[in-house]
């Protein structure tokens, strides 16, 4: 991350603030056979991993309060909030908080399944810009039932690719992961740094999906700056 960004951060005055922050993700998608809205992470295991020291640039000023969820919904770990720009958010996480997972199990009988959710990346992520991306680049590591399938490096500044995809198999399942970027170039944290972007990710497997186990893990460089967050996240399957 670059110095003159890291100048203006001002989340030193978050460690005097005993703040917990907590929302509900709310899936909406057009249905196939069955859906399956899942709500957000549970309420409990978010206030003892809230971790203020990893929320960095996203201060406490531009996250609010809200409404507590169910515990049991299938993600570890867990950490809320509800950020005035996106509205209610799974996060924010950075490199510090390892692997992000969503566990879903799907029936027997079925032989597709989709999770899709919408991914917030916060803060100057640089791709494999040097040096200021890492060694490994500033991105995401996909992975499915424990396979890590696919690396994605995002930059959220300058042009970039607004449409990926990737393809894996095993198992007798065919995963086909796609990211559609909404949005460059944002504020969402109101920081006056406009280096925020939101993309669509859609998850599909055709075959024998019984159990889902979708995870996430940043290799960017920059846990205080570079964080990624997700939101309205619904499962279907027929």
């Amino acid at each position: 991350m670059r110095s003159s960004l890291k100048m203006a951060r001002n989340w030193r005055r978050l460690a005097g603030l005993g703040v917990a922050c907590v929302a509900v993700l709310v899936g909406t998608s057009a249905p196939l056979r069955h859906e399956a809205s899942v709500l957000a992470t549970g309420a409990r295991a978010g206030l003892i991993n809230a971790g203020l020291l990893h929320l960095g640039q996203l201060a406490v000023a531009h996250v609010r309060p809200a409404p507590i969820a169910a515990p049991d919904d299938g993600w570890t770990p867990a950490r809320l909030s509800d950020l005035h720009a996106t509205g209610p958010i799974l996060g924010p996480f950075s490199s510090r908080d390892g692997t992000i997972a969503f566990s879903s199990a799907i029936p027997a009988q079925a032989g597709e399944a989709v999770i899709s959710f919408d991914l917030y990346l916060f803060g100057s992520w640089d791709g494999r810009f040097q040096p200021y991306g890492g060694v490994e680049g500033d991105g995401i590591v996909f992975s499915v039932n424990g396979v890590p399938f696919h690396r994605e490096i995002f930059q959220n500044w300058g042009r970039a690719e607004a449409y990926r995809s990737a393809t894996v198999s095993f198992a007798d399942t065919t995963y086909a992961l796609t990211l559609v970027r909404q949005s460059a170039q944002q504020d969402y944290r109101g920081t006056g740094a406009h280096f925020d972007s939101s993309w669509s990710l859609r998850l599909e497997a055709e075959g024998h999906p019984a159990q889902m186990r979708f995870a996430l893990h940043s290799t960017a460089n920059d846990p205080a700056d570079e964080h990624f967050a997700v939101a309205r996240l619904v499962v279907q399957h027929d």
